[in-house]
């Protein structure tokens, strides 16, 4: 008898013992599987988190965009978040001057922007025009002509979602546009005053911006070209003379000018070109370039010195196409305001 308990009670042992050793694997394996999810759970909440911080932190813009003279979108792109940005998308849609949409376009891209850097000429790089797939080289605003009444709306998406819109507004005509100091009075030409109407580019800018304010502190910013959007109001054809200047007059007790000569179309602070000569056609607008410090030549006139407010106007000297009569006309831009930011 004996020994049969001490048989039952070394196998209830085991039994305990198996018991105990096969609960443990569980909990053991239930924790590691615990473990396994808590980690996985945790990657994908790290992930979500970061991605949340990418799309937070991604931060671009249009600065600057227009429509060039052969009709096709050139815009300018900062990058000036914390994170490289992937362009994907590109929409364009087109407005008449009622505001009712007459056309939308979707362009597919594949542009990288690092952190702090600028990509140009945007329009002008190879897209895939949606949905029919076909490759461009640029793309074509071929809504109308050059100085249609149309408004452009651009609008650039990232890969994150975030997005980017500049709007491209024809030019608006008022009695001040058109420089005249006599109400009602006819003139040959005027300026449209918008952004893109008075521009300027120094030697290491390789955008055309905005002139009525200058930051001397561009690197390379000691001498500019300047473009002036100027439209052709006659009945005829007009030839532009090379006396053609622009100037930028300083108040200071006497008068003091810096003469900026006509240039040749095209011409940029790194290859400027001499004037031969330039034609205006009838109710077109042309960008006029000034910059030369003589006649006809191609060496540029330094800027000013920093911090002044200037008077700015535009000397055109022109004739009729096919005419010996030369005509002239001053076209007052306000004003250029020249500075040095920081120290």
């Amino acid at each position: 008898m004996r020994k049969l308990l001490r048989k039952r009670k070394g196998v209830s042992s085991a039994i305990s013992g198996i018991f105990v050793i096969t609960m443990s694997l569980m909990a053991f394996g239930t924790l590691f599987t615990y473990a396994a999810v808590m980690d996985q759970y945790n990657q994908v909440v790290d992930e979500r988190r970061y991605s949340e911080w990418e799309i937070q932190n991604e931060r671009f813009k249009i600065i600057e965009a227009q429509r060039d003279e052969d009709g096709s979108l050139n815009a300018t792109i900062k990058n000036y978040g914390t994170t490289m940005v992937h362009l994907t998308d590109l929409w364009v849609t087109v407005y008449n001057s009622t505001s009712n949409q007459k056309s939308q376009k979707l362009y597919e891209i594949d542009y990288n922007i690092n952190t702090a850097e600028l990509m140009y000429q945007i329009g002008n790089k190879s897209a895939t025009e949606l949905p029919s797939g076909i490759t461009v080289n640029c793309i074509n605003l071929t809504e109308g002509p050059v100085d249609s009444e149309l408004s452009y709306i651009v609008k650039i998406v990232s890969a994150r979602g975030n997005s980017a819109v500049y709007a491209l507004l024809p030019p608006i005509e008022t009695e001040e546009e058109t420089g005249s100091d006599g109400e009602g009075q006819d003139v040959p030409m005027k300026i449209t005053w918008n952004q893109p109407s008075f521009q300027y580019r120094v030697q290491n800018l390789d955008v055309w911006t905005p002139a009525w304010e200058i930051d001397r502190n561009f690197a390379g910013a000691t001498h500019a070209v300047f473009r002036v959007n100027v439209t052709n109001l006659t009945e005829d054809n007009i030839e532009l003379r090379q006396y053609s200047v622009m100037g930028a007059g300083l108040f200071g007790g006497e008068w003091s000018q810096e003469s900026y000569y006509i240039l040749g179309e095209g011409s940029t602070p790194m290859s400027p070109i001499s004037f031969n000569s330039q034609t205006i056609p009838v109710g077109e607008w042309r960008y006029v370039y000034f910059g030369a410090s003589i006649p006809e030549g191609t060496d540029l006139q330094p800027l000013t010195s920093p911090t002044n407010s200037l008077e700015v106007f535009v000397n055109i000297h022109f004739n009729n196409e096919g005419e010996s009569v030369y005509y002239g006309i001053t076209i007052s831009l306000m004003s250029m305001y020249i500075y040095k930011s920081g120290c």
